[in-house]
This record gives C-alpha cells, structure tokens and sequence, in this order.
C-alpha cells in the first residue's frame, strides 16, 4: 500500500498538464528494490542503488533495517527512512526520519487534553507491546505537562467483555466491595447503585477500532457516559460505518486530512485508488497516504531543515522537521457524532 501510495502520487504527477514545466518539481525516474527479510542486507542494497545512479533513497520499512542502514558513518545520497531510528543511535545527517508514528499521536492526544483544561486521566490500554508504547509515551507527555495519571489498567486484545479492567478503572469494584462489606455486617436489605471514582476529568484509550467499539459503550455502562474520552487515530479504522461506530459517539481522536478532509485537492487520487484497489484502499488507508506523502516531501526536505518552523501540507498531516530530521505530523481533529467522525476546529 505504501508503495502504491507513492506510485499513484508519480503518475498523477507526470499525467499532470505542467508536469516537469518548472525546474524545481522535475519529476524524477524511479527504481524499487526489495529490501528483503534480512536487515544486514540493507547497506549493501542502499550501496547497489548509489552505484546504479540514485540520487534519492525512499526506505527503507523495516524498523530493524532502518536501524541498520542509520549505523553507516556516512550516506552519500540522501535518505527518506520510512520508520524512525531507534533513540540510542545517532544518524548520519542526510538520514531522514518519516512514520506514522502511534506514540507521536499519542503525546498530541496528552497535549489536545491538557489545552482543554483538563489535569486529571485515567489510562486504559491493550497489554500489548504497541499498547505498552502508547500508554508510555501519553504518560509521559502529560506528566511533563503537569497532569496527574490517577489510574491505568491494561485488557486482553482477544477478550470481548472488558468489564473487568474497566470496573477497576472507574473504582466501580471498590464501591462494590464496599456494599458487600456493608450488608455483611449489618445483615440488612440494602438498596444499591455503584458509584464510579469522581476523581478524573478524562479517559484516555489507547485502542484498535474492533476494541474501542467494545471499549465505549461499556465504560457509559459503568456509569462514566459524561466523562470525556480521547484516542488515536487507530481507534477508527478510516472508514465511514455509522452502524459499527454508533457507540463511539463523544470520541474525540486526531487523525490524518486524508481520512477526513474530503475536500482536499487529492480527493482525486484517492478516489482512483479506491477504484484500482477497492479492498486495500479500505484496509490501508493511512498507508496509501503515507507513500503518497513520501513522494511529494523529498522536494521539500531541503526548506524544511533550513526553517524547522515551517509545515508542508500532507495528506498524512501537516509535516515539519524536528532537530532530529524526523518529520512530525501535526494533524486535525475530529469527534465522533451520531457514528460518523467530524472535523473539530484545532484547540477549540
């Protein structure tokens, strides 16, 4: 999908009428190289396309190949890495950095919070290696900011009832234990309502789509329906589905302009990839903008290391480059109402 991204972005750029008119858009010739299942490969295969006249490199995928190729004392010609470098190490500087990064999304989540005033979270995510990373650096970002993680619990991907971890989130099961406590010793019939903890001001949930259409409509069962609730993107899945997200309803996520600014001028391309890859298109969404973003950047990498305060407009978000040549997305945010993602004005 990512390839096809940036294929689909070169022959709309050479079926363009001014295609190649201005010098400082030439549209370059492309050659694809596997780079395999072996990451010790990767320098030998960078040298192969320096050697057969590339004056660009795009990749590679893999995070341990990236981490490789980012080890060489030098790079001749300039790379766009398409995973970030491991922190421990320290990259040549024309090793560019591009991702779609769950634990960028995340810090933004914990900032977008914290600009709405609120100080206080409750932290619910997978027990997952991709769960650990994103509830770390969301705690992370917001006790740099100041907040307070009051509690955190962790649930089973494959499970379906997440009652349990969401009870002992929300300190349901202590009101319970309290009850049981309460009629033991006295013995009385007692009328009881659990009450949830009134010590949070939101709920951050780190979660997949399947998961967090599961995750939703049980913490408004046990009784947090009024407290607010914040995502990534991965909690929707791209895809329009008012019947599979009509409990999702408050949701509030960040996410890339090309799944939910359809007004954008690549609406085209994305239409004609829907159309040449109906099924992908649907299943990698994201995917198909970054290889469409990886094209159209290397043109702008220059300009955006010279002034770091400058954003190119991608459909993965808009792109800037830090002091590490990582491109950060800056991206829009949405609510889900009545099933369906809609745009919210940036810090509203």
């Amino acid at each position: 999908a990512i390839r096809d991204g940036f294929l689909a972005a070169h022959y709309a750029q050479l079926a363009s009428p001014a295609a190649g008119d201005q010098p400082s858009t030439p549209v370059p010739s492309l050659r694809i190289y596997d780079e395999g299942d072996d990451p010790a490969e990767i320098p030998r295969l960078y040298q192969q396309a320096v050697d057969e006249g590339a004056e660009f490199v795009v990749g590679p995928l893999d995070k341990d190949a990236v981490n490789t190729l980012a080890r060489s004392e030098t790079l001749p010609v300039p790379v766009l890495a398409l995973n970030y470098v491991e922190d421990t190490i320290t990259p040549p500087d024309n090793l560019f950095q591009f991702s779609l990064s769950p634990e960028q999304e995340a810090r933004q989540v914990a900032e977008r919070a914290w600009l709405d005033n609120h100080r206080r979270v409750a932290v619910i995510s997978p027990d997952s290696e991709w769960g650990q990373r994103v509830a770390k650096a969301f705690n992370q970002r917001w006790l740099q900011l100041g907040g307070h993680v009051v509690e955190a619990q962790r649930y089973d991907t494959k499970m379906n009832d997440y009652s349990l971890p969401i009870r002992r989130l929300l300190n349901v099961d202590e009101s319970e234990e309290r009850f049981k406590t309460v009629r033991a010793v006295t013995g009385a019939k007692l009328e009881f309502t659990p009450r949830r903890r009134q010590d949070i001001d939101f709920i951050f949930m780190a979660a997949f789509s399947r998961q967090a259409r599961l995750i939703r409509p049980q913490l408004r069962f046990h009784y947090a329906a009024k407290v607010p609730v914040y995502a990534t993107s991965h909690a929707f899945d791209g895809t329009v589905d008012k019947e599979m997200d009509r409990d999702m309803d408050g949701v509030e996520f960040p996410d890339m302009p090309w799944t939910l600014d359809e007004a954008r001028p690549a609406s085209g391309l994305k239409a004609e990839i829907a159309a040449l890859w109906p099924a992908e298109a649907k299943r990698y969404p994201r995917f198909y903008a970054l290889g469409i973003d990886a094209y159209h950047v290397i043109g702008q990498l220059n300009g955006l290391r010279r002034d770091r305060a400058k954003f190119f407009p991608g459909e993965t978000g808009d792109l800037s480059l830090d002091m590490a040549n990582r491109l950060q997305r800056h991206l829009l945010w949405s609510r889900f109402i009545a099933g369906v993602p809609q745009r919210l004005q940036d810090f509203q």
